[in-house]
Formats: structure tokens, C-alpha cells, sequence
């Protein structure tokens, strides 16, 4: 009898000891998985600066492609720090009501900005054209999250010069390329990003020097 109260006593203190391994070993398991996906889950809804940056320059791009001629100017103008070109009205983000519903052409600039690390887009529609005003239609940081961002133009000034990069483009020849470049931090590390914008609009207009 007295061998049966024993085994119906309870647990030994080694069998308890290897239940007790057992359970902590399986909640390190389960704890390393759940900060592994809770990880993965806050990359994931994270925005990563090249993401936010392929998808401006993609929107520069489609711009740069449709640029228009204005009042017979310079059709794009541009620093290390900025960008401005004509646009036709739809290809630009104005709605009808914002730019009096007549349509036309738009003026649209991207400058850098170094307070806010950030690209400031502006637009003067149609109508803030004709009346030369300073004030824009639009006014907005379009993009975030990057430590510096330099335009520079291929082409040539006028007919009789060379094509060469510049950092400074102003005149009524359209540059052949716009190289937009972006440098951001992704964790600890400092990236670059740089790309070519093509300008099927390049060229001189007649009478350019």
C-alpha cells in the first residue's frame, strides 16, 4: 500500500524541473516568433524612402515628358535645388475648379527644401499666370524622409555651345536630361539614389543664342 500512496503522491522534483525546462523553452520560441512578426508586420506598413522617392520620380517623369512652351520663354528652368517647367493643365494635379475651368497651361516647381528635408511643389495656374501673380494655386511638401536632393541638366545653353551638365539652367533651350539625386537613411546606413530623366521636349526654340 504504501508503494501505490507514493506514485499517487505527485510529481518528482526532477519531473517537475524538466516541465518547467520544457515551458520555457517553448515561451522563448513562442516570444522570439511574435517579435519576429510584429517586426516584419511594422517594416511592412513602414513607408521606406526609396519607395516615397521612386514614386516621386515617377510623377516628375510623367511630367517632364508632357513639358509645354510658354509666351515663347524658357519652357524649364531649374538650380541644384529646384525645377520649374510649363505644363498643360491636365497633366498637372489642378482640378477644374482650381484653375477657373478654362484649362491652359500651368507653371509647376519642385524646390528642396533643407528646414523641412522635403520637396515643396507649387503650381500657378492659368489664370495666376495672366495676371503675373506671386501667389500660387497650389502650395504643398510633396515628399519626406531624405537628407538632401540635387538637380543637374545635360544640354546644351544654346545652338552653337556644347552639351554639357550644368547645375544651373536658365534660358529658352530645354536640356536633354534631368539627373535628380536624393540621398536618405535607411537605418543606420546613408544611401544615394540618382536617376536620369529623359526630356523628349529638348532643344532650342528659334532665335536661342
Amino acid at each position: 500500500m504504501s508503494r501505490l500512496h507514493r506514485k499517487k503522491a505527485g510529481f518528482s522534483l526532477i519531473e517537475l524541473m524538466i516541465a518547467a525546462l520544457i515551458l520555457s523553452f517553448l515561451g522563448g520560441v513562442i516570444y522570439a516568433l511574435l517579435s519576429q512578426g510584429i517586426e516584419i508586420w511594422h517594416r511592412s506598413i513602414t513607408p521606406k524612402p526609396s519607395f516615397e522617392i521612386d514614386l516621386f520620380l515617377e510623377k516628375l517623369e510623367s511630367e517632364l515628358r508632357n513639358i509645354s512652351s510658354y509666351d515663347q520663354a524658357g519652357s524649364l528652368v531649374g538650380e541644384k535645388d529646384r525645377i520649374e517647367f510649363f505644363l498643360m493643365a491636365n497633366q498637372a494635379t489642378l482640378s477644374r475648379a482650381q484653375f477657373g475651368g478654362n484649362g491652359g497651361i500651368v507653371k509647376v516647381s519642385y524646390r528642396y527644401d533643407p528646414y523641412q528635408h522635403g520637396i515643396q511643389k507649387t503650381v500657378f495656374s492659368y489664370a495666376d499666370l495672366l495676371m503675373q501673380s506671386t501667389k500660387p494655386s497650389v502650395s504643398a511638401i510633396v515628399l519626406t524622409g531624405f537628407s538632401d536632393c540635387r538637380f543637374e541638366f545635360l544640354g546644351q545653353p544654346g545652338e552653337e555651345k556644347e552639351a554639357d551638365w550644368f547645375q544651373k539652367w536658365d534660358g529658352p533651350c530645354i536640356p536633354h536630361l534631368v539627373k535628380v539625386s536624393f540621398a536618405y537613411k535607411e537605418g543606420a546606413r546613408l544611401k544615394q539614389l540618382s536617376q536620369l530623366i529623359s526630356v523628349p521636349m529638348a532643344g532650342c526654340v528659334q532665335g536661342a543664342v
